[in-house]
């Protein structure tokens, strides 16, 4: 790189056309802006690429173009958001550097630009303390030193105007030469999309072998990978909980260092994120649907140069895979709400008496297209099944004790029934259908009571008795009548 010394009346000079024609720099303004000038014959095209891999290599920006370049693709509006490149004139900011430098500590100015260079890169990228800054950080950072050192921008280029075209930017008006040395940011962009802006590039002009050229090629680039993250959601089936469906309308909030997202699941139970940038990050289910159960907790991670890693502290309602195709996985399963009932079997007559041996089967409804409960060997609900043969029973114990537990409900609660397949010993069957609600506290109810009544001998008085004395009294009197008619005879 030529680097070449301007006397001090030209530079002198140079500073005040431009502080002339230059609106003052407000601070804390969200983009530089830069007055409306002639296009002069020199063009620096610059192209904003997106790193997309962890062997992405430097990008050598030597003025020539380039094509297909391994680790990056180009910057695309429609996913990285809008972005806007202002060019400045750093000649004088460089030689005001130099002269607060001790005296002799660069052999010359190719060295001292270099260490210009790294100075201005690393303000531009971490804290004091060394940390990462975040795209909000580092506009912020950029705006602070451009306003001490009363830099105005020659041209800016911004995505919501003219002057770009695909990822390409052509700085191009009057101010812009082919030797000084220059200072090209990317001034504004949409932290809510971009994982990190490209990193500031700081060259001194004429290029080595485009010392008569009337076009450079400059590529700006993401010091970042991107970080693309897919959540896949899926909900228990009520039908069968050992099976799982996808459903729509489940609300994710993700939190990180640019804010706060918050998006929701489509019918496939998915979620797109992309482009996370470094940093720390907790992802939140904030809305469930009827029926599940809402997942309680953050989920913690960190993104790092395109890795994910769980943070300590973290929920452990989700798995992370590592991505086959650039894109990292956040398997997640949500639970159905389920809720268990007691009840107990008794004599009609008597409450006190318990009765066992009762057998019954779950039902989900009162129709003639009811399903049946299969349920594993704790009675706890595993699926629905059509045919009555399939289902399983519940027996009533010793003391009369049945029990149910693991069926789902929405809302408020859900309505079952128990059909009754097998009467007690001695009991008649019991026809009618029994109701009962599943809900959040049913299982903390009292056991709901299922009578049966007895079968044996009628009771005294009732219209049994009187059939055995008329039967009785007809037999004794044809045993009377008997008796008389031969008494008579013997007396004939």
């Amino acid at each position: 790189m030529t680097v070449k010394k301007k006397g001090l009346f030209k530079k002198i000079g140079a500073g005040l056309l431009v502080a002339a024609a230059m609106a003052p720099l407000a601070l804390g303004l969200t983009s530089i802006k830069s007055v409306s000038a002639a296009e002069t014959d020199f063009t620096i095209s610059l192209h904003k690429m997106v790193k997309n891999s962890d062997d992405a290599q430097t990008i050598e920006s030597d003025g020539a173009e380039k094509t297909d370049i391994p680790g990056y693709e180009v910057y695309d509006k429609k996913t990285d958001g809008n972005v806007e490149f202002s060019i400045f004139d750093i000649e004088s900011t460089f030689e005001a550097w130099k002269d607060e430098q001790p005296s002799g500590q660069y052999a010359d100015d190719g060295e001292a630009f270099n260490a210009f260079q790294q100075e201005l890169i690393s303000k531009f990228s971490k804290d004091a303390e060394g940390n990462d800054l975040t795209v909000d950080e580092i506009l912020a950072a950029q705006r602070t030193y451009l306003t001490s050192n009363g830099l105005t921008a020659v041209h800016t280029i911004d995505t919501k105007s003219e002057g770009w075209t695909g990822n390409t930017f052509n700085f191009n008006k009057e101010g812009i030469s082919n030797e000084g040395k220059y200072l090209i940011l990317e001034t504004d962009a949409d932290s809510s999309q971009a994982t990190s802006i490209s990193a500031p590039l700081i060259f001194g002009l004429p290029l080595k072998d485009h010392e008569t050229s009337s076009k450079i090629h400059l590529y700006a680039k993401n010091t970042v990978p991107k970080t693309d993250l897919g959540l896949e959601k899926q909900m228990q089936d009520p039908e069968d909980i050992t099976k799982y469906i996808t459903k729509a309308g489940v609300e994710f909030t993700l939190t990180g260092p640019n804010g706060s997202v918050t998006k929701t699941t489509g019918e496939d139970g998915k979620i797109e994120i992309q482009k996370l940038s470094n940093g720390d990050y907790s992802l939140e289910e904030t809305k469930t649907l009827d029926g599940w159960k809402l997942l309680e907790g953050k989920f913690l991670f960190n993104v790092n140069n395109g890795t994910l890693t769980k943070r300590e502290g973290s929920a452990d309602w989700a798995t992370l895979t590592e991505p086959t195709d650039g894109r990292w996985v956040f398997k997640i399963d949500n639970f159905l709400t389920t809720g268990d009932k007691d009840f107990i079997k008794v004599d009609s007559e008597d409450e006190e008496l318990v009765l066992e041996g009762a057998e019954f089967v779950v039902t989900n409804n009162n129709t003639d297209t009811r399903k049946y409960a299969q349920l594993d060997g704790n009675n706890k609900f595993v699926k629905w099944v059509t045919n009555l043969d399939n289902a399983s029973e519940i027996t009533s114990d010793d003391d009369g004790k049945l029990s149910v537990s693991g069926l789902p409900y929405n809302g408020e609660g859900t309505r079952y029934y128990l059909q009754e397949t097998k009467a007690p010993a001695g009991y008649g069957l019991k026809k009618e259908l029994i109701p009962f609600t599943i809900n959040s506290g049913s299982s903390a109810t009292s056991d709901q009571e299922i009578e049966n009544t007895k079968i044996g001998l009628p009771t005294t008085g009732g219209m049994g008795i009187w059939l055995f004395v008329l039967v009785g009294a007809v037999m004794m009197g044809g045993a009377g009548f008997y008796y008389y008619k031969s008494r008579k005879n013997k007396l004939v």
